[in-house]
């Protein structure tokens, strides 16, 4: 097994159509020699998608699923994926969104940089913005 620098979680709630389509971008994404390890987490959904996730499980290298037997809410279901979390950088995205193998890549680069963090807001207009560099953590919040 490859050592993996990221982790993406994955929190999701009934939206099973969402997913399939997120985590199709992800399973492209890794087709293309790029290493990830990924988190799932079902918030109690009673919709399809445990059968999206059963679709899409055995296309990835390091795959895990947390299964919660009812909704125990976003910020639980976030917390729980994070404690799966052993890379050095983790990415949270949402069951909704999707990212371009390109635009992947150019994460990836900067993540083997050595950031502490880096914050990405979409895949949109991702490399358009001004690259910042914080060295206090109160302006970084702000």
């Amino acid at each position: 097994m490859k050592d993996a620098l990221l982790t993406i979680c994955v929190p999701t709630y009934n939206r099973y159509m969402m997913l399939n389509k997120c985590l199709s971008a992800l399973s492209n994404i890794q087709a293309q020699n790029n290493y990830f390890n990924l988190v799932i987490g079902d918030n109690g959904s009673m919709d399809k998608t445990q059968d999206v996730i059963a679709k899409w499980k055995p296309k990835f290298e390091n795959v895990t699923v947390i299964t919660h037997p009812k909704n125990i809410e976003f910020d639980r279901n976030v917390a729980s994926l994070f404690a799966e979390v052993d890379t050095e950088y983790c990415w949270l995205l949402g069951d909704c969104d999707t990212i371009s193998v390109q635009n992947y890549s150019k994460i990836e680069q900067h993540l083997k940089d050595g950031y502490d963090a880096v914050v990405i807001n979409t895949d949109e207009g991702l490399f358009d913005k001004q690259k910042t560099i914080y060295t206090n953590i109160t302006d970084f919040l702000n």
